[in-house]
């Protein structure tokens, strides 16, 4: 296989001839080394680059609302599920990890957005929290105000709605 070797322009020089504009390239030419030592450089310098401009320009609340929606992550959680007589299986400490992936950094999303002071000026999400759930007699869980919210877990029943059981730190558990 014939290896065509590179070309780079050293310098560039423009001058006036009779009027007309005349620019002149110098080239040299590039070993397959030399432009394999180029790429190599120019891609960690992208990734390094890249990398800052996501760290410096993308709002921390958007990296932690990326890590909600990490698609690649989820995935390859889901690796871990095996079937087994037609039945979904995983581990204990799998389907913890799983329901607890990315819970924390929506919950701190959740709570910015409900501090914004448009979404606090809707007449029925004043408080997200308190409008979001609500007690089996359809009245707001008024532990939010006195508490803050620290497990929430789905709880499986035969009804149409899906019950959450809400932890607090306070020690009280609603049914919601």
């Amino acid at each position: 296989m014939p290896v065509l070797l590179g070309w780079i322009v050293v310098s560039e020089a423009t001058e006036m001839q009779n009027g007309k504009k005349n620019t002149t390239h110098t080239w040299n030419a590039r070993t397959p080394y030399g432009c394999i030592a180029d790429l190599v450089t120019l891609s960690q310098q992208l990734q390094v680059a890249l990398g800052a401009r996501f760290k410096n320009i993308v709002p921390s609340t958007v990296k932690k609302l990326g890590k909600v929606f990490d698609l690649e992550h989820a995935v390859e959680q889901l690796c871990r599920f095996k079937i087994e007589d037609g039945k979904l299986m995983i581990s204990r400490e799998d389907w913890i990890e799983w329901e607890a992936n990315g819970s924390s950094e929506f919950g701190e999303f959740y709570r910015n957005v409900c501090m914004l002071p448009h979404v606090q000026a809707l007449p029925k999400l004043g408080n997200c929290t308190d409008t979001m759930f609500s007690d089996r007699d359809g009245k707001s869980v008024l532990e939010f105000k006195q508490s803050h919210l620290t497990a929430l877990s789905a709880v499986n029943e035969d009804s149409l709605d899906t019950w959450f059981e809400l932890c607090f730190a306070s020690g009280a558990v609603v049914m919601a």
